[in-house]
């Protein structure tokens, strides 16, 4: 899933290192080109149904825990209250309902 649009609040996000850091500057944001979500299966689980729902209006919203490589240690973070915001997912795979393709854009 590529994720545009997105903005990273609290820390700041150093691509000659790679890592996460604390902002030097007094903003409080940073915009970030876009993110890309890999999910990874890691331990077997019997059954996993998601229901994936569709709305007109109104919003939808998901938590997602995201790794990110960083020195300090990941409670600080926590603590601070870190967090990637994304206003608009452009997600890659197409899903299928029952009669017609629906198209997540």
């Amino acid at each position: 899933m590529q994720f545009l649009g997105c903005v990273l609040l609290g820390c700041r996000y150093d691509e000659k290192s790679d890592q996460i850091a604390e902002l030097t500057s007094d903003d409080v944001h940073q915009r970030l080109q876009r993110v890309w979500v890999r999910a990874e299966r890691r331990t077997k689980v019997a059954d996993e149904r998601i229901t994936i729902t569709l709305h007109d209006r109104g919003t939808l919203e998901a938590i997602l825990p995201v790794y990110v490589n960083s020195i300090i240690p990941a409670t600080h973070w926590l603590l601070r209250g870190v967090r990637i915001l994304a206003f608009m997912p452009t997600l890659t795979r197409k899903f299928r309902s029952f009669s017609n393709p629906v198209y997540f854009v």
